[in-house]
């Protein structure tokens, strides 16, 4: 699915880093479960980062994603989510399910709480080879920056 999503997105995204060596990284037990689309991307050795609409989106590999779930405390704050990139600026973005049910969600990590994060996109695939999610993403990083 990597090599699938990575050759088809959106042509508003743009891949600045990430994706050039090999994907050979084991991938630890993660909890709560990554969805596919992440999964394909965990076992890489190094983030993956993209221009999405000229909006920045990280995407933690596998040992980013553990450590970052745990220094900024998701499993405390927001029990059901799981944390997997972020914005270079203070804002998350999260698989989680909540309201608008489960997707990809924006949320600053100053303010991790359910009621104040934003669901952008159904999933990663969704954002970066759907196009889904643009203007959300795009209305929450400029309210941000």
């Amino acid at each position: 699915m990597k090599k699938q999503m990575l050759n088809t997105l959106s042509s508003d995204v743009v891949l600045l880093a990430g994706g050039n060596q090999a994907a050979n990284c084991p991938i630890p037990d993660i909890s709560p479960a990554p969805p596919p689309d992440y999964h394909a991307l965990l076992c890489h050795p190094n983030d993956f980062e993209f221009s999405v609409n000229g909006c920045y989106v990280r995407i933690w590999n596998a040992a980013g994603c553990l450590e970052l779930n745990r220094e900024y405390h998701i499993a405390l704050y927001l029990p059901q989510a799981l944390a997997i990139g972020d914005d270079g600026g203070g804002g998350l973005f999260l698989y989680m399910t909540e309201q608008q049910g489960w997707g990809l969600y924006y949320c600053r990590a100053a303010d991790l709480d359910a009621a104040e994060a934003a669901k952008i996109a159904d999933s990663l695939h969704g954002l970066l080879v759907e196009g889904r999610g643009r203007a959300q993403l795009a209305a929450l990083y400029s309210e941000t920056k």
